[in-house]
């Protein structure tokens, strides 16, 4: 997992949460100022979690990596992939 504190005052949290008997890569962001409210939750394309997160350079935005699949070779389940993408948390 990796936490961002934003100039704002607000975190953002890259991670993972489960999700109907999965985990899921997630990210959300609180607003420190009233941290008891509900974080807003950003969905991400299907992998179990982040494997990297960082700003991007522009103000809210982030770089992501995910990587799906098995790290290790099981019979014919050979497929992995990896995912850039970018998420505004604006």
């Amino acid at each position: 997992m990796q936490l961002y504190s934003l100039m704002d005052e607000t975190l953002v949290l890259f991670g993972n949460h489960y999700s109907a008997g999965a985990n899921v890569a997630g990210a959300v962001k609180w607003n420190q100022t009233s941290i008891s409210d509900s974080p807003q939750l950003f969905a991400a394309p299907p992998s179990p979690w982040f494997n990297a997160a960082t700003p991007s350079g522009r103000p809210g935005e982030f770089a992501t990596v995910r990587v799906t699949g098995n790290p290790v070779s099981f019979g014919q389940d050979r497929e992995r992939g990896m995912y850039l993408s970018f998420f505004d948390v604006n």
